[in-house]
C-alpha cells in the first residue's frame, strides 16, 4: 500500500521506543531477544545490545507488507547527534525484511525487560505486544495509537465497548479485525452496539464482569460525535453512577467516520460540513462538565506534545476505583494537515503549544492523601495560535473565503484559548490542598 517504508538504522537508535508509539498501525516494533533468539534470527537481522540489559539483544523491525507509508516513526524519532535511527526508502530495495519483522513478532515478549524499564512509561510499554495492529485507519491517523496503547498496557484483560464510528469501522469491519490474540491466545474482548448507546452498553458488559470477576478493565471507547453528541446522556449517566469504569474520547472535533461533519467539539472558526461558514459558537467543554461531580477521573492528552503525559493519564485512569474520562487529541484527514498526515505527532504538538488544546489531569484519589488534584501538564503557549491554524485547510479556508469574519472568529478564539488557560491556571490554587492552622 506505499511506495516508501521506514528502515532502521541501528548505529543511530537510542532504544526510546518513540518509534513504535506512535506508529498508527502497529507496524513498527521492538524485538527483545536473548543470546539463543539472537543466534536463531534470520541472516542479516541487526541488533543492538539492549541499553541496561546487555544480556538481550535489541531490534526494530518493520512489516514491509502493512506499512502504509505515513512516516510518523520518522518524524518522531530523535536519533543521535541529528542523524535519525528511521529513514524511508523506496520499498522495492527492501522486502526480504520482511522476514526480520515476522521472527520478531514469533519471538516471546520478555516481562523482565518490561519490569525493568516500567510498562508505565513510554520504552516499557512498547515492549509489550500490542493487541490492536494492522487496522483500517488512514495513513498518520491519530486515533488509532491511543487504542493501541490501550491494549499494550491492559492487553487481554480489557472489555471494549466501542461506539459505532470511526473507531468501529477502521477496528472491526466484518469480516476482519484489528484486534488480535497475544502468545497466549488471549486478547481483548470487543463488542459494538448503537451509535449512541455505548455508554450504557459498556456499563451493562461492567455489571456483568462483577458478577464473574473482579479482574478486569473496562473500557468504552468512541469519537466525539458520541461522546460530545448523540450518546452524551448516556456518558453522563455512566460518569454519574461511580461505578469503576473507563471511557476514551477520540476527540477529532469533527464526525469523522461520516465525512467530517461538525459536532459539538467542534471549535470556532472551524469550518466542516454544514458549517461552512465557519463555527461561531466555542466547543463544548466536556472536560470541566465531568470535574464538576468531584468523583471522576477526568484527563486530557495529546499523544504528540506528551507521550508520558498520554501514558501516565491512562494508567491513572485504569487505576482509579471509580469512572474516569479521558479525552484524546487525534488528528485527523478532515483536518486538512498541510504537512499531511505524516505529521500527525507534530500537529498534535503544535496544537499544545499554542493553546489550542491544553493538557491535565483531575485526580481524585489525591485529595484523600492531602493533595492537588488537578495538574496541569501543559505549559505557557509558545506559538502563536493563529500560526497553528494557518496550518490547517479546516481553517485556512475560512481565512481566503471570508477572511473579515476569520479575523473575528481566529481573535475570539484565541481570546477564549487564553482565558481558559488563565482559568486552568487557578484551578491549581483552587484545589490546594488545606494547611492545618488556617481557617
Amino acid at each position: 500500500v506505499t511506495t516508501e517504508i521506514p528502515v532502521w538504522k541501528p548505529e543511530n537508535c537510542i532504544q526510546c521506543g518513540r518509534c513504535s508509539f506512535v506508529c498508527p498501525h502497529a507496524v513498527i516494533r521492538p524485538a527483545v531477544m536473548n543470546s539463543q533468539e539472537q543466534k536463531n534470527a534470520p541472516d542479516g537481522m541487526a541488533a543492538l545490545p539492549m541499553a541496561g540489559m546487555p544480556e538481550y539483544s535489541f531490534a526494530i523491525t518493520i512489516s514491509q507488507v502493512d506499512c502504509t507509508g505515513c512516516g510518523s516513526c520518522v518524524g518522531i524519532c530523535p536519533g543521535k547527534q541529528g542523524h535519525k535511527a528511521l529513514e524511508m526508502l523506496p520499498i522495492h530495495e527492501h522486502r526480504e525484511k520482511q522476514e526480520y519483522f515476522d521472527y520478531g513478532k514469533s519471538v516471546p515478549s520478555k516481562p523482565e525487560a518490561v519490569s525493568k524499564f516500567n510498562a508505565g512509561t513510554v520504552k516499557g510499554s512498547q515492549l509489550l505486544r500490542p493487541l490492536m495492529e494492522f487496522s483500517g485507519a488512514c495513513a498518520g491517523c491519530g486515533e488509532t495509537p491511543y487504542v493501541k496503547l490501550l491494549t499494550q498496557l491492559f492487553g487481554p484483560k480489557m472489555y471494549i465497548a466501542n461506539a459505532t464510528g470511526c473507531s468501529s469501522i477502521w477496528a472491526n469491519s466484518s469480516p476482519s479485525t484489528a484486534y488480535t490474540v497475544d502468545e497466549n491466545e488471549c486478547g481483548p474482548a470487543w463488542s459494538n452496539s448503537l451509535f449512541e448507546d455505548a455508554a450504557e452498553f459498556g456499563f451493562g458488559m461492567l455489571m456483568a464482569q462483577q458478577v464473574h470477576s473482579q479482574d478486569t478493565v473496562q473500557w468504552v471507547i468512541g469519537g466525539d460525535g458520541w461522546g460530545y453528541d448523540i450518546g452524551f446522556s448516556g456518558l453522563d449517566h455512566i460518569l454519574a453512577s461511580g461505578k469503576n469504569i473507563n471511557i476514551l474520547v477520540l476527540d477529532t472535533e469533527v464526525y469523522s467516520n461520516t465525512g467530517g461533519q461538525a459536532s459539538k467539539a467542534t471549535p470556532m472558526g472551524s469550518t466542516a460540513k454544514f458549517i461552512t461558514g465557519g463555527k461561531t459558537t466555542r466547543k463544548k467543554d466536556l472536560a470541566a462538565m465531568a470535574m464538576t461531580y468531584g468523583n471522576v477521573y477526568v484527563a486530557q492528552i495529546a499523544m504528540g506534545a506528551d507521550l508520558a503525559q498520554t501514558v501516565k493519564a491512562i494508567t491513572e485512569a485504569a487505576e482509579y476505583s471509580g469512572p474516569a474520562l479521558i479525552i484524546a487529541y487525534a488528528t485527523c484527514i478532515a483536518h486538512g494537515i498541510r504537512a499531511g498526515l505524516g505529521s500527525t505527532q507534530h500537529e498534535e504538538k503544535k496544537a499544545v503549544d499554542a493553546g489550542y488544546f491544553h493538557l491535565f489531569r483531575f485526580n481524585p484519589a489525591l485529595k484523600e492523601q492531602n493533595k492537588n488534584p488537578f495538574i496541569l501538564d501543559s505549559k505557557e503557549p509558545c506559538i502563536d495560535y493563529e500560526e497553528f491554524l494557518a496550518g490547517e485547510i479546516r481553517y485556512d479556508v475560512l481565512k481566503r473565503l471570508r477572511p473579515e469574519e476569520a479575523k473575528k472568529l481566529f481573535d475570539t478564539a484565541a481570546r477564549l484559548s487564553r482565558e481558559r488557560y488563565s482559568h486552568l491556571k487557578k484551578l491549581e490554587t483552587l484545589f490546594a490542598p488545606e494547611v492545618e492552622g488556617t481557617c
